[in-house]
Formats: C-alpha cells, structure tokens, sequence
C-alpha cells in the first residue's frame, strides 16, 4: 500500500519582521513565573514583567521608539505580580496574580500605564489561593471566567461578576499545573503539570475525567486542546531533554496517538496555535529560530519552513487573526520579545501569485472575538460554540 504525503499549501509558509522603525526598543524586563510566556498582548497593548520587582509595564500596540522611564506601574504593595492576563473581551482589563496568593483586576488607560497615576489602585483585589499564584487565564468563551492555579498545586475557576472562586478542581496534580487549555465550546478544560501528566476535567461537575502520562523529561510540558480537530496537542521534553511532539485523542486517552522527536534543547517551548489553519507554532525561550507544523494531515505533524533569525526569544505572543493582513497572506502576527529588551513583530506569509482577490481556502470563517456566554450562563451548565466571521475585508465594511 502506498502512502500518499500531503503536498501543504503552508510548505512555502515564510516569516519574516516588519521594518525596524516598528520596533520597540529599552523594554526593562522583570522576573515572571517560569511558565509563562512573558509577554501578553492584544489588539490594543501589550504587557511585560517591569523591572521594578513584582510588577507589570502595559504599552499600545502601536508604540513607537523608546519607553519612558517614568510613569506608572501595575503593582501591589508587598505582593509582587507573577503571572498577568488580558481579557478576551475587554481589551483595557487585565488580571495579575500575586506572591500573596491575591488575583487582581486593573484597569488600562488610553496610552498603557505611562499614562497611569504612580500607586494607582487596582479595581479589585481578591484572594482564594494560600499559595502563590503561578498562572491566570480566561475563559475563552464566557466572559468574566477566569483560571487560576498556585504553588500548593490548586486550581480555581473565578465568576468575576461575583468576586469570587466559584470552583476549585478534584485534587487530582501532584505538582504545579504549567498550563491550561479549554474543548470547543469550553465545557472542557485540559491541563498540563510538572508531574508529567496531562489531564481532562469537566469543571462545574468537579470530575477528573481522564488522565495520561505525558512527556517524562526534566522539565513542566505544555497543553493545547486543537478545537476544530478535537485533539489535544502537547510539547515537552524526553528524559534525554529532546523536544517531543504529542496528539492524543480525548475520546480515548490512554497514550499519544501520534509522536514526533524533535531536536536535542534545553529551551521550554512556548506554542501558539492557529485554529483556521491547523498550523501549531513552537518557539523556544532563549533560541532564536521559531518551528511551525501543519497538524491532522498525512503525515500528522507536517513541518514548515522555520522561521531563523539573529537574536534569541525571552518572550512570545500571538496577536489575533482580525490584526494579519490578508490580502496579503498573512495568517499569523507575533510578537517577539528579545532579551536586550527589544519588541519585533513578526508576520507568516504564504506566496501567492497574485494578491489582488481575498485567497478564502487560506482564510475560512473565523473567531468573532466575541463571548457566547456571561459567566452566570457558564457556571449554570451552558455551552456555546464560538461564533465565526468572514475575514474577507469586503464583507466587513
């Protein structure tokens, strides 16, 4: 029987940094929880670790040249920030999490937090955890739902309408939790841990509902649940700190469907995942080169052209589909974050022999961006599947 290899679309795929003028230089980076991917953005600001210990720096997208010393910081006396999250749906509101096991929402104002008053309060600081605050999140789809997990290895899912933690899940992980991911219609959450499981559990019915072993190097893995593909992606190390490449089918969950050995590196991989094109981006902290696979085809990780270039990544962040330039191919945007402190954008393009009509095979219906759902909704058992837009500039004037 003869194998049929997919000819990809993508193989072509290149990446490369707008002008230099765009770049963002003197960012003064500060200590973060080691899981985190440092930088955070949307389509409005993005969001760095300060330098000024515990605390978090909040710039517009757009932001040109050199940062200004003074100005004011997001920060909490005595409770150093460790993690920090835009929410989906509100791009001027984001979430610190604290030393002090506090979770904290803000307020940006127009222009980030140079524009912000020295000690400015936050709009309210809550606290559920007795441990240390290691990651924040939102829930994808209903808005005002977060997740959070600390140092002592809990997890809780917070209804913000109520200031609360509503939910605190099974305890199930026997070490820190490296990352969280949510099914299609968010009834679903899978998370990754340094005890080398990844997991699946229905929240608001407080089950665990499966669990595998999962990558068995030194080092925490990451999880992805691919929504469209109903897949659940993860990356990490072998124990001879080789990056390994998993999929594993929620419907049976015993061991990886499918595996791929990467190269021999020390560096975490920090992914991000493009839903419309099925294509996972793996950038490693401290490399400078950005890896990229095309997934669900023959074969199921189907490598790209990487993306080189001169300066190492401390930082990544995708930027959503509304901000690419499709009329010109593009269909991912990322942010890279050197460590000397400079911002790159960086745009993926796939060639195309003419770029004067909308290339719909390229871009299908996506992501509208908005909730489906308020966080009562959530919380009393709904779930809604995202709604879809069409990219086509054309029929979004």
């Amino acid at each position: 029987m003869t194998t049929i290899v997919q000819q990809s679309k993508y193989r072509h795929l290149f990446g490369q940094p707008f002008q230099p003028v765009d770049c963002i230089g003197d960012i003064r980076i500060g200590q973060c929880s080691t899981e985190s991917n440092v930088l955070k953005a949307n389509r409005t600001f993005f969001a760095v670790p300060w330098v000024v210990t515990g605390s978090v720096a909040v710039f517009p997208i757009q932001y040109k040249g050199k940062v200004p010393e003074e100005g004011g910081l997001i920060q909490i006396e005595d409770s150093a920030a460790v993690d920090f999250a835009f929410s989906p749906f509100q791009e001027d509101l984001l979430v610190t999490g604290h030393q002090e096991g506090e979770v904290a929402l803000w307020s940006v104002p127009q222009g980030g937090t140079p524009n912000m008053p020295k000690g400015a309060p936050a709009l309210s600081v809550m606290k559920s955890h007795t441990k240390r605050v290691v990651s924040v999140d939102f829930h994808p789809l209903a808005k005002n739902v977060l997740i959070t997990s600390d140092a002592g290895k809990d997890v809780k899912v917070w209804d913000l309408d109520a200031g609360q933690a509503t939910l605190t899940l099974p305890q199930a992980h026997k070490a820190q939790v490296s990352s969280v991911s949510w099914n299609r219609d968010g009834s679903l959450m899978t998370t990754a841990a340094k005890d080398k499981f990844v997991r699946i559990f229905d929240p608001r019915s407080n089950s665990l509902v499966a669990e595998a072993a999962d990558h068995q190097g030194a080092k925490a893995g990451r999880a992805v649940w691919l929504t469209k593909l109903d897949k659940i992606f993860t990356c990490g190390f072998t124990k001879s700190t080789q990056h390994e490449l998993f999929l594993f089918d929620p419907r049976n969950f015993s061991k990886p469907t499918h595996t791929l050995l990467a190269e021999a590196s020390t560096s975490s991989l920090m992914p991000f995942y493009d839903e419309d094109n099925s294509i996972m981006w793996l950038a490693g902290k401290g490399d400078s080169t950005i890896k990229s696979y095309e997934i669900g085809g023959e074969p199921m990780f189907f490598e790209l052209m990487p993306f080189k270039a001169k300066e190492p990544q401390a930082g990544m962040a995708a930027l959503p589909k509304v901000c690419c330039d499709v009329m010109n191919c593009e269909i991912m945007r990322l942010l890279k974050l050197t460590p000397q402190g400079v911002l790159i954008p960086l745009k993926f393009q796939v060639p195309r022999r003419n770029f004067d009509h909308f290339q719909d095979d390229l871009f299908p219906p996506s992501f509208d961006g908005q909730p489906t759902m308020n966080s009562d909704e959530w919380f009393a058992g709904n779930n809604r599947e995202p709604g879809l837009m069409s990219l086509d500039p054309a029929k979004r004037q």
